[in-house]
């Protein structure tokens, strides 16, 4: 599969195959400062997978963003920067509750 995607595929069979470990990501906090908006992510569990983040602003609008699995390789925790001055009011990971999250109680932020 790696040869015909193009791409490392290893943390998908390492976790998925080869153990029983368990995904929890989370939204820890969001903070703003001027036109920048700081989502504080973690995985807490032993599994990583890509992020999905839905996020709706004061104005009503709405939009997801596709965070890669390689965010991961840094540690369990990671920082997102969002650069916009629009407020933002929610943030969901995994909205269409697609993954095999072990806690979706911490996948929310809402302002």
């Amino acid at each position: 599969m790696a040869n015909v995607t193009g791409r490392d595929l290893d943390w998908f069979w390492r976790n998925w195959i080869y153990t029983t470990s368990r995904l929890d990501q989370a939204v820890d906090s969001v903070r703003a400062r001027d036109d920048t908006t700081f989502l504080y992510l973690s995985n807490r569990g032993q599994m990583v997978l890509p992020v999905t983040l839905d996020l709706r602003y004061a104005d009503g609008s709405t939009e997801t963003r596709n965070l890669p699995v390689e965010m991961w390789s840094l540690g369990t925790r990671f920082t997102y920067r969002l650069a916009t001055a629009k407020r933002l009011t929610s943030a969901v990971l995994d909205p269409k509750r697609i993954y095999p999250d072990s806690d979706r109680n911490n996948n929310t932020w809402k302002r």
